[in-house]
């Protein structure tokens, strides 16, 4: 496994959120410490719209070359997408980078050697009346069993007249999110529950 984890940080030194930018820092595990190898700004202006944040993150991945560790405070929407999609492993961490290295590094470890468990069912919304919906995926966002949220929601949303949907999950699907954003079929709200788990309310257009 790459010793090499990325940490975007604020002017305070402190993780930053990805939506914001910061300073990203590339740091290496040697001789049983961690040195800054490499660095770089990410602006992540909002001038340039859908297309210039996404040319930002595809120049944010070309810099970490093989790192694929990445650790901001809040990690959401397109960064998280996109960021996802080039193969990197993201984490959501408070702190300065150095108290949080050894911890990153050894969840990534415990993951790499974590046994398959058990698939879930699939499961399917359930009806409410006059179009409206709703599903929890939190059983299979919590299992590691190869059922994605995109195999759950997409089908059902593909080509689906429908009034609401509500979704109970632990954290909210990136390419849904991405969908809502971008002007897709639906529209869409987040609220975070006090249990800790999110509840996102897609309105059909």
């Amino acid at each position: 496994m790459a010793k090499e984890i990325a940490v975007l940080t604020a002017v305070d030194g402190q993780t930053a959120p990805m939506d914001q930018g910061g300073l990203l820092r590339v740091y290496r595990r040697q001789e049983g410490g961690w040195q800054e190898e490499r660095s770089m700004p990410l602006l992540m202006a909002a001038g340039g719209g859908l297309a210039g944040l996404r040319k930002q993150l595809a120049a944010m991945v070309e810099f970490l070359a093989g790192c694929r560790i990445v650790v901001a405070s809040t990690i959401t929407g397109v960064p998280y997408y996109e960021l996802e999609k080039a193969g990197c492993s993201l984490w959501e961490m408070q702190g300065a980078p150095l108290e949080l290295l050894n911890e990153v590094l050894a969840g990534e470890e415990e993951q790499a050697v974590k046994p398959a468990v058990e698939t879930v069912s699939l499961p399917i919304p359930e009806e409410l009346g006059e179009g409206r919906y709703r599903i929890s995926i939190c059983e299979v966002q919590r299992a590691s069993g190869g059922i994605t949220s995109k195999q759950v929601l997409q089908p059902w949303l593909q080509g689906r007249i429908f009034a609401s949907l509500e979704i109970l999950c632990t954290h909210v699907p990136p390419w849904l999110e991405c969908e809502w954003q971008s002007g897709g079929a639906f529209a869409g709200v987040k609220e975070k529950l006090p249990s800790g788990e999110w509840k996102v309310f897609l309105q059909g257009k």
